[in-house]
């Protein structure tokens, strides 16, 4: 059983807390906010770390990509874990550490679409129920592998950003690496060119891939990598990979005429 005190459950019922809202609650400085990013965590069943940018340390920025299981709150010979995003209030189970399945009654394991990495032996001699793309390795890991004009593991992808000449860079912020703005005519329909870099090589996604979310659907219809314009008015799109990462993500605010 890992301890943590009532200041941090309380903290862990709220999900991840930005900077400022840290601040406003609990009053305390830069150090104290860095603790909360790298202590564990618990919810009503799981305890799990944030898996944070890679290399943090000597960049000195960090940031959060979505959450790394590192043990149960409860003994199940079945543990689905679909439900682990609703449980930790919106943050995606991304990588799952060798100690998480401690115990000897586990007999089955589903996994969210979400999970990029497995770390050898975590599974014991449990049956696992996976995403295809999340395949095993050599070592006994399980990797999330992006099958394009060559197989790219999802951990080596540096960037993902639109390519479409049509819509115009905005920068970046706290929240997207990328934001983008573009003007249509009601009933255009453009390809959005969602694409990775990998080394010195960009792919664009296929939709399968990838995952939209729109604050208005009435706007716009986004469907096999493309994006009608229904009607007039705004909206804001944000694109992720399929496994819901955090970092590297895009914002296109779209404006339809």
């Amino acid at each position: 059983m890992i301890g943590l005190n009532q200041r941090e459950l309380t903290q862990d019922t709220q999900g991840l807390l930005s900077k400022k809202d840290f601040v406003s609650q609990f009053g305390d400085i830069d150090k104290q906010y860095l603790y909360y990013l790298v202590r564990h965590h618990k919810s009503h069943q799981y305890y799990y770390d944030y898996d944070l940018t890679p290399n943090w340390r000597k960049t000195g920025k960090i940031g959060v990509l979505g959450d790394r299981l590192i043990g149960l709150n409860k003994q199940k010979a079945t543990v689905d874990l679909r439900n682990f995003e609703k449980e930790s209030h919106g943050l995606a189970l991304r990588t799952i550490a060798k100690e998480a399945f401690q115990t000897k009654t586990l007999k089955k394991v589903i996994l969210p679409n979400t999970v990029t990495y497995v770390a050898p032996g975590a599974f014991g001699k449990a049956k696992v129920i996976k995403a295809k793309a999340l395949q095993k390795q050599k070592d006994g890991s399980y990797e999330y592998v992006y099958h394009l004009k060559k197989n790219v593991k999802e951990r080596t992808i540096q960037d993902f950003y639109n390519t479409n000449k049509s819509i115009q860079s905005l920068g970046g912020d706290e929240t997207y690496r990328h934001r983008y703005q573009m003007t249509m005519r009601k009933g255009q329909t453009i390809t959005l060119c969602s694409t990775i870099k990998v080394g010195k090589k960009s792919y664009v996604m296929p939709d399968l891939y990838l995952v939209y979310k729109t604050d208005n659907k009435a706007i716009v219809k986004i469907t096999k990598g493309k994006m009608k314009a229904l009607q007039s008015g705004e909206t804001t799109i944000s694109a992720y990979l399929s496994t819901k990462v955090r970092d590297p993500a895009y914002q296109l605010q779209v404006i339809i005429k």
